[in-house]
């Protein structure tokens, strides 16, 4: 079973002995019908860490409609990347 590693509130990492997986996963709006809330998932799959933290910068940085919103999304995605690379080499 592979370890689930956590970027940020919506993104993951999985690994297996061949690949790495970027997950998505997005709660919404409770369903009226089954009262649970509704769940976005998505996932990308690549042949190494590097290509997938690459993905998570894509992804993070779409809702951006000018450079200056680029960017924030940018610092914000290499700033979780950092605390990442941080929280895994103190354990």
């Amino acid at each position: 079973m592979s370890k689930k590693i956590i970027i940020d509130d919506k993104y993951f990492l999985t690994n297996d002995s061949n690949q790495w997986v970027l997950n998505y996963e997005s709660k919404g709006d409770l369903n009226e019908k089954t009262g649970k809330p509704t769940v976005t998932t998505d996932k990308w799959y690549s042949g190494s860490l590097e290509a997938s933290l690459k993905r998570y910068i894509n992804e993070v940085s779409k809702p951006a409609t000018d450079w200056e919103a680029l960017t924030d999304f940018i610092t914000y995605g290499m700033n979780q990347i950092d605390l990442l690379v941080k929280n895994l080499s103190d354990k």
